[in-house]
């Protein structure tokens, strides 16, 4: 396979290097305390970015309330509400302690959306999640603006490893087991999780015997180490055991595994250099997933460049996941990848990223007729360069609709091998064909969604209504038919509280050679509980009998109508430390299909965060 490009690596340095005027794209939750009309802050993590850049949480105690003009005070936060929560708010005094989320409306100027009653560790303690607005560098000091509140932390913890700690689906307590192991804080915490996932009929087909329900139970250790105000480290393990059984209740197979999570070490500035340095087994996370949510090995540099954010990391798996298995799997080895991210908030209405993946397939090229050992089975290898942008914000219409938009962009060029292989017996493959082929494509994205604030119908608050738009390109042959990236796992939330995936649960497509169509209403049943319908429609861009869609029958290559998919998306995160999720599918095949049943599935877990 031929080697990158110096074009596309020159490329990736310069989307990542160009100068921005204005704020980024990063969402924080920091804690401290207000002294002398500063806050200081004691400690920062990173938080889901994709929400409303506009709302913010405040927690602290109530300084001052003045029903006079509908207000109070907490830290240097003014938060004002409505006549209509006149009652709401009359039960509150100085002292009290509160949680409110709130809506920016102008400088400094907030809305309150919901408020509970709450308990802080320090009652002097303040915390605060919102949308990072700008921040500057002033010796040993940041100075931080969330959602225009200022506050001020030490240069060391605004670039500390915690920061690379939040997983997109992962929900830990405040509060975990912290200790002291000779001078290094040490946190410890994870994750129980219990989950069941049932399929049937996915061959379309009423006649067969295609009904499974597969039970899931899975374990997660992890422990940071502070090991001073440079160097910070992280360490993590999974077992996961699945028992699968074919309905009615017959056991069908088990397996259980012992894995490698992540393991790295964060260095803030090494070599006095504006730069974070991350080495090791790291997580590759982006809000919608549709560039990249994968553990890989890797070496990241991050840096920020007064308002401008970036990364860029080199990578290549180092060895097995599954720490029982006697192999890795072929098909993630002996890839070398590229991957790039600029950032950018220009305002609330408008924030750009620009992506960059490009992956080398060094691995063994075989010859038609050669015999290999059956683990060394890799049906594709492929260089491959993806380049990118998102644009992304929310603004109001008629300021009691919030409207947040998306649009993905990507482009796709480079070559691969393609093998087929036959069976050769006694634990070994044959090759049987190969093709050299030409890849190319185009995909991109785009949705609205629009949320009623403060509105209700009866049990269920908070209205949205969410459109979308996706086509990833076809053609003939690959040479004009997208696929993405193999990081990606097009899964993210609309206006819920869970995060669930947006081209369909059961189905599960890739864009290439497909187009989406996907509505959705959802409404809060509570601060962190939502349900949310959801509705999708397939078709292929040019007619074919293969599909990306995770169904086991082949299309007839005479209708483009693949079909339509419903979900219903329920989370329930009410609690500090439990979450839970039930997702409900049906699927309705298209005249793409011969066979015309319908395919159904479940997924219901539950997890005990610590």
């Amino acid at each position: 396979m031929k080697p990158f490009s110096p074009s596309l690596v020159l490329l990736a340095l310069l989307l990542l290097t160009a100068r921005p005027a204005h704020g980024s794209d990063q969402r924080l939750k920091i804690e401290g305390v207000w002294v002398d009309d500063v806050f200081h802050v004691e400690r920062i993590k990173e938080r889901d970015s994709s929400k409303n850049v506009r709302q913010i949480r405040v927690a602290g105690t109530v300084w001052s309330v003045s029903p006079a003009d509908r207000s109070l005070r907490i830290g240097p936060v003014r938060l004002a509400w409505l006549y209509s929560q006149d009652e709401e708010f009359s039960t509150i005094k100085t002292g009290d302690v509160l949680q409110v989320d709130a809506l920016q409306t102008g400088p400094r100027t907030f809305v309150v959306l919901r408020f509970e009653r709450t308990d802080l560790e320090k009652q002097e303690s303040i915390e605060m999640i919102g949308a990072l607005t700008g921040f500057e560098q002033t010796g040993d000091w940041t100075n931080l603006w969330l959602a225009g509140i200022s506050a001020r932390a030490p240069r060391q913890l605004f670039r500390n490893g915690r920061m690379r700690l939040r997983r997109l689906d992962d929900r830990r307590p405040a509060n975990q087991w912290v200790f002291r192991l000779g001078s290094i804080e040490t946190t410890v915490g994870g994750e129980l999780e219990v989950k069941s996932d049932g399929e049937f009929e996915r061959d379309l087909d009423k006649n067969a015997e295609d009904r499974q329900v597969e039970l899931q139970q899975e374990a997660q250790l992890e422990v940071f180490f502070d090991i001073n105000d440079a160097v910070s480290a992280f360490a993590e393990l999974k077992l996961e055991r699945s028992d699968e059984y074919a309905i009615p209740w017959q056991k069908t197979g088990s397996e259980a595994a012992l894995k490698r999570g992540e393991l790295w070490v964060y260095v803030n500035e090494p070599l006095g250099l504006p730069v974070g340095l991350q080495i090791g087994r790291q997580n590759f996370a982006e809000n919608r997933e549709w560039w990249w949510d994968e553990d890989l090995d890797a070496l990241r540099l991050d840096a920020r460049f007064n308002d401008f954010l970036f990364e860029v990391a080199v990578a290549e798996e180092l060895g097995r996941e599954d720490l029982n298995a006697a192999h890795a799997d072929a098909e993630d080895q002996d890839i070398f990848r590229i991957l790039a991210r600029g950032s950018l908030r220009l305002s609330s209405e408008l924030a750009v990223d620009l992506f960059f993946v490009s992956q080398r397939d060094h691995s063994t090229d075989f010859d038609v007729g050669q015999v290999v050992a059956a683990h060394l089975e890799d049906e594709d290898d492929a260089n491959l360069t993806w380049v990118g942008t998102r644009l992304s914000g929310n603004f109001d219409l008629a300021s009691i609709l919030e409207t947040e938009y998306w649009l993905d962009v990507a482009v796709l060029e480079g070559d691969e091998l393609h093998y087929e292989f036959d069976d050769a017996g006694n634990g070994e493959i044959v090759v049987a064909s190969l093709a050299k082929r030409k890849r190319s494509g185009w995909a991109y994205d785009a949705g609205a969604s629009l949320k009623l604030a403060n509105g209700r119908l009866g049990f269920f608050s908070e209205p949205a209504l969410t459109l979308g738009y996706a086509m990833g390109s076809g053609g003939d042959s690959s040479d004009g038919t997208f696929i993405q990236t193999g990081l990606n796992d097009n899964n993210s939330k609309f206006n819920g509280i869970d995060r669930f995936r947006y081209y369909g649960e059961l189905t599960r497509p890739e864009l290439s050679n497909l187009r989406v169509m996907t509505l959705a209403l959802g409404f809060r049943l509570g601060d962190d509980s939502s349900v949310e319908l959801v509705h999708h429609n397939y078709r292929q861009i040019q007619l074919s009998d293969s599909h990306s869609l995770r169904i086991d029958a082949d299309a007839n290559g005479r209708s483009a109508t693949l079909g339509n998919e419903f979900d219903l998306v329920l989370g329930i995160e009410e609690w500090e430390h439990w979450e839970f999720e039930a997702v409900f599918s049906h699927f309705l095949p298209g005249a793409a299909f011969d066979n015309r049943h319908a395919a159904s599935g479940f997924s219901i877990k539950l997890d005990y965060n610590f």
